[in-house]
């Protein structure tokens, strides 16, 4: 495959602009522009659900813009669909009567509003927070106070000056941070010291979902490399954690002592969403490149880990969390 990736892991067929002059930072902080694309190429070919998608995107792109290959959408859908699983599992379950949702790296992500969309969820989200670049930040920002879709659920301004002023993470409640496409392109010290913090601070219950490639060995996987070089993106810490198997390690090794696992996206369609849901996206859209898809979501997964909390330890009751079976 000669196309480049784009940040969310998948490869790209069209780029949007020239990366030539960009900097390191301004390379990857150009990705969020393609995840918002891809995201909404999976919404409009009906993929996806999600009314917040379009609200992201800078400027109105055409359709033959923003469409992006069958093979795209549907890892678009497994890898969404597989992290709001973990998602739910930890609101219904640790996070029942308020959990905190950690986003590092949040770019042009919707899911604080999707969530929103749900009184059973939202009911259980203490605080909802994102970290990003302070440029990603700042155009979030923009497109929040232009719709009022997208500001009503943050609720009053004096509310949201209140929260401002206070501590905003509160190390106490049952927390969930989610990395998706972003501690791969760290320094490896920044990245372990990024995993080991939360539950090194966190007292209660504590976990994580990691969303990005591995297996970049073989033939396959040094294309994927030579591809996102060329976009003046380096993979800084995929040193660390390079094989599939190794995924939970990365929580394991850094106290998340109750469990960990790892599903690549093949894994997720085969074993975690429903035979009615893989039915009914499969009559989306022709898809030619089967042998092409299969080769590079065995490259792409989300891997998961926890801690309970000392209260916790003892119980067998709600201490278990991963992916299962998908509920649509």
């Amino acid at each position: 495959m000669s196309f480049p990736p784009s940040s969310d892991g998948f490869p790209r067929r069209f780029a949007e602009s020239s990366i030539d002059a960009m900097t390191p930072d301004e390379a990857i902080r150009s990705t969020d522009g393609d995840a918002a694309l891809s995201r909404l190429s999976a919404v409009s070919q009906g993929y996806l659900e999600d009314p917040f998608a379009s609200f992201f995107v800078r400027g109105r792109p055409t359709k033959s813009q923003y469409l992006r290959p069958p093979l795209i959408n549907i890892g678009t859908h497994a890898r969404t669909l597989g992290i709001d699983e973990l998602v739910r599992s930890f609101l219904s379950g640790p996070a029942q009567g308020g959990g905190q949702i950690i986003s590092l790296g949040a770019g042009s992500d919707t899911r604080f509003w999707r969530l929103q969309s749900d009184p059973v969820l939202k009911s259980s989200i203490h605080k909802y927070i994102e970290l990003d670049f302070p440029e990603i930040t700042r155009q979030k920002a923009g497109f929040i106070r232009k719709s009022k879709a997208l500001s009503d659920p943050l609720g009053p301004i004096e509310s949201i000056k209140l929260i401002l002023s206070s501590d905003i993470f509160d190390p106490s409640k049952p927390t969930l941070w989610i990395a998706e496409c972003l501690l791969v392109y760290l320094d490896s010290v920044v990245s372990e010291r990024t995993v080991e913090w939360f539950p090194k601070v966190c007292t209660g219950w504590v976990g994580g979902i990691v969303y990005e490639m591995f297996g970049l060995d073989d033939s396959f996987g040094k294309v994927l490399v030579s591809n996102l070089k060329s976009r003046q993106i380096s993979l800084l810490s995929s040193h660390l954690y390079p094989t599939r198997s190794s995924q939970p390690d990365r929580f394991t090794s850094n106290g998340y002592s109750s469990g960990a696992g790892v599903q690549d996206i093949n894994e997720i369609r085969q074993i975690i969403i429903s035979t009615e849901e893989k039915a009914r996206t499969s009559r989306l859209e022709c898809l030619d490149e089967v042998e092409e898809m299969e080769l590079l979501f065995k490259h792409y997964g989300i891997s998961w880990g926890w801690r309970v909390s000392s209260e916790e330890a003892g119980m067998s009751e709600g201490t278990n969390w991963g992916l299962t079976t998908l509920r649509l």
